[in-house]
């Protein structure tokens, strides 16, 4: 497993790259909200490796 560092460095990258490449979508922030609103579980993954993987 990784350190504690560069977890952290990672997880940077991993959000600039959300910022420069992920457009904001507001039927996904929505029924997210009514998820968290509900109580669900969080097991989405994240936006830049959802937005990959639906290429």
């Amino acid at each position: 497993m990784p350190s504690r560092p560069m977890r952290n460095l990672w997880n940077r990258v991993d959000q600039r790259l959300e910022q420069l490449l992920i457009r904001p979508e507001e039927n996904l922030s929505a029924a997210l909200e009514s998820n968290r609103a509900d109580g669900l579980p969080s097991i989405d993954v994240s936006p830049l490796f959802g937005n990959s993987s639906a290429c």
